[in-house]
């Protein structure tokens, strides 16, 4: 009985995993659509907004992929895939912060010092939290 509550927790694992593979994929595609028919000065505040959505998106499913192979295979920790979501949102956030400010032509140093401190405020609080 174990051993077929550990294949179905593999199996589930998986399973997730491969969403995830499969979104960041996918997302990648979507974004390579939308920079090779648009440009930002034809399509405007638009086009900007969802390239930077799907990017969300994709160092999203990036970083929630990454996280729960380390987390699980390397330092075999039981987090909760909640709390995994939370942090890579939290990262990939900051992350699209410093690509906006740098389409801008905004971004300095200080900007990345706050961001990082931000980052590191949040994480924490996520990790307690949940």
């Amino acid at each position: 009985m174990a051993k077929n509550n550990s294949d179905q927790q593999s199996t589930k694992r998986h399973k997730s995993q491969m969403v995830l593979a499969c979104s960041m994929i996918g997302f990648l595609s979507i974004f390579g659509l939308i920079a090779s028919f648009t440009s930002p000065f034809s399509g405007g505040p638009v086009v900007i907004f969802l390239c930077l959505l799907v990017l969300l998106l994709f160092i999203f499913s990036t970083i929630a992929l990454i996280l729960k192979n380390v987390l699980r295979n390397v330092v075999k920790a039981k987090v909760s895939s909640s709390s995994v979501y939370y942090i890579a949102f939290s990262v990939a956030l900051g992350a699209i912060f410093l690509i906006g400010l740098q389409t801008l032509q905004q971004l300095r140093l200080i900007d990345v010092i706050l961001v990082l401190v931000l980052e590191v405020l949040i994480n924490f609080y996520l990790t307690r939290r949940f």
